[in-house]
């Protein structure tokens, strides 16, 4: 059967997410609507350990995962509470939408830990020019040892072109694009 728009995403990064043993793991996505969903659709990937924080201003999205085996829900953006989490739980479940992204990473880079796995859903919206998301893709800024990029959306760059991180760590390469 078919899945819900917007599903497959989530139900592929929580699977990837599992298959590589990832515990400390962010989901960035645009909306707080697909939080929602997002966060229904990881649920019953995680364990009863598993300590879930949505950054968020909205603190009754933290009612989607109430009676849930999970260890608790946090709906903050301050990122002294995330860096606390990430500091006292070896499973975390951190749900951003992009907006909240930069208080994401600083919560990171507070608590002196890398990420297992960062998910970006819907990441043709890093490939806008000048968006203030991009910083998410710096390892100074967001500490996160893989990232997963998704998106329905065909971003075309020129032939030749070049992935830049900011931090010395570019990756030049071709793209070709077959129908």
């Amino acid at each position: 059967p078919a899945l819900r728009v917007g599903i497959a995403a989530s139900l592929v990064g929580a699977m990837v997410a599992a298959r590589t043993g990832a515990r400390r793991v962010a989901v960035v996505v645009p909306t707080l609507g697909l939080l929602t969903q997002t966060l229904a659709a990881w649920l019953p990937w995680t364990s009863r350990d598993t300590a879930v924080v949505l950054v968020c201003a909205t603190p009754e999205l933290a009612a989607a995962a109430r009676g849930t085996h999970v260890k608790g829900v946090l709906v903050t953006t301050d990122p002294g509470r995330i860096a606390h989490v990430l500091e006292h739980n070896e499973d975390v479940l951190l749900l951003s939408t992009y907006s909240s992204v930069s208080r994401t990473a600083a919560g990171t880079r507070d608590a002196g830990v890398h990420l297992d796995l960062a998910v970006f859903d819907e990441a043709h919206r890093l490939s806008e020019a000048g968006t203030r998301f991009r910083s998410a893709l710096k390892a100074s800024a967001f500490p996160v040892r893989s990232r997963l990029f998704m998106t329905a959306t065909p971003v075309v760059p020129a032939d030749d072109w070049t992935l830049g991180f900011g931090d010395g760590h570019d990756v030049p390469g071709r793209i070709s694009m077959a129908d």
